[in-house]
């Protein structure tokens, strides 16, 4: 379903202009005020609205529809700011509508070129004259300012019959972004230039960038925009969403480009100002298995922030992949010098290698007891078993690496 949604049908943009009729074969339908189309189910009508806000509704014989609204945004949220925690509030606006809501799953996914937010849930729906449950898949996204709605309903037992048609819907949907340095789409005259909508374009960058403005002018920054790869197929620092770029790309967005693309090329100029090479970074092996082994509540946090974190979010998570690797090449090199100083019949300036290092950590803990087996009393050929015991306060702490001479290898033991 995600991938089906990343696949947004521009032949609208190109082909369609002001208002589309419903009546076509394929059920297209356009909304010049509110510049976007979408493919509704195939014979389905445009009704009377029902929901608050209602931009477009369509409907069947049994009472399943999708309803479209777009309402104020009073928290000035933009499409990066979204998260899955944030649905239930997104949902204010119809909450005397539903009840008994049963929330199935939350995700977030994207719609063309702009991240948003689904949803599935079951309800009773108020409005109508049966207490039959009914099974809602919804989209959230931010267009043109305001919080933008598209909702599938049906009553929850022919739900599988529609849920195809609902997702095929939901995938259709295309906006005209207003694009910095041309009139609003469907304007033709320069004298009907939108100044509002200009600064809308400007305050939704300054809402994530307050410092936008002295960024864009520094010399660093265009620095940063003429390294980029001249390769189109190079994929460089817009890691964010699985974008690609190249500087010619990075020239065109800030002269012409969207507001969220503006968005995510500063965001990627802060976060490879702090780790150099940041995309490099994030598609090493080394970093994913780091994912990998998080904490399994951990993992998924972590992923949705390399996908759609903000700056801060992905700054820290490299930051402390970083420490992490620094701290496991650090145990090693020591490790190392322990096995080169190590004598079976004098522990001691082995065990003190150890002792000062755990104490350069920052850790209190005291070593009291040390080993290390050679590969002549290990099975292992070309390696070395070492094993430690320490202790913090009451607490004793045992583990055990094995290192390989060969490979220069350091590997935890797991009993």
């Amino acid at each position: 379903m995600l991938k089906r949604l990343l696949i947004i049908n521009l032949m609208f943009v190109l082909l369609l202009t002001g208002f589309v009729s419903t009546s076509s074969a394929k059920n297209l339908y356009g909304n010049e005020a509110y510049k976007f189309r979408i493919t509704f189910p195939e014979g389905w009508k445009v009704k009377k609205g029902s929901l608050p806000y209602t931009v477009a509704r369509v409907s069947d014989p049994m009472d399943s529809e999708i309803n479209i609204t777009s309402n104020k945004n009073d928290q000035d949220y933009t499409a990066d700011m979204l998260s899955p925690e944030l649905i239930p509030k997104l949902l204010k606006p119809f909450e005397t509508m539903f009840s008994e809501m049963n929330f199935i799953d939350k995700s977030e996914t994207r719609v063309g070129n702009r991240k948003a937010l689904m949803t599935n849930f079951t309800c009773i729906n108020n409005q109508t004259k049966t207490s039959a449950r009914m099974t809602i898949l919804a989209l959230f996204t931010i267009n043109d300012g305001d919080v933008f709605i598209v909702m599938c309903s049906s009553f929850s037992i022919l739900y599988d019959k529609y849920k195809k048609r609902f997702e095929d819907c939901i995938s259709s949907l295309a906006f005209e972004d207003y694009i910095i340095g041309h009139s609003p789409v469907g304007t033709t005259n320069e004298t009907e230039f939108d100044y509002e909508k200009l600064e809308r374009f400007s305050n939704s960058i300054k809402k994530i960038h307050p410092d936008y403005d002295e960024i864009v002018n520094k010399p660093k920054f265009k620095e940063y925009i003429s390294s980029l790869p001249t390769n189109e197929y190079i994929k460089a620092l817009l890691y964010i969403g699985h974008h690609t770029i190249s500087s010619t790309e990075a020239e065109r967005i800030m002269e012409s480009g969207k507001a969220e693309e503006q968005i995510r090329l500063i965001s990627n100029y802060k976060i490879n100002k702090a780790h150099p090479g940041y995309p490099e970074i994030v598609n090493k092996q080394k970093f994913k298995d780091y994912i990998n082994n998080l904490p399994w509540q951990k993992i998924e946090p972590a992923i949705r922030i390399i996908k759609f974190g903000t700056v801060e979010e992905i700054i820290e998570l490299i930051s402390n992949y970083k420490f992490q690797e620094d701290y496991q090449e650090s145990h090693r090199l020591m490790i190392k010098e322990v096995i080169d100083n190590y004598n079976v019949f004098d522990e001691s300036s082995a065990i003190s290698i150890l002792q000062d290092w755990i104490n350069k950590e920052g850790d209190s803990a005291k070593v009291i007891r040390l080993s290390v087996k050679d590969s002549n009393s290990y099975v292992q050929e070309n390696s070395h078993l070492v094993t430690y015991t320490i202790a913090r306060g009451s607490n004793k702490q045992k583990s055990t690496y094995k290192f390989n001479l060969y490979a220069n290898v350091c590997k935890k033991v797991v009993d």
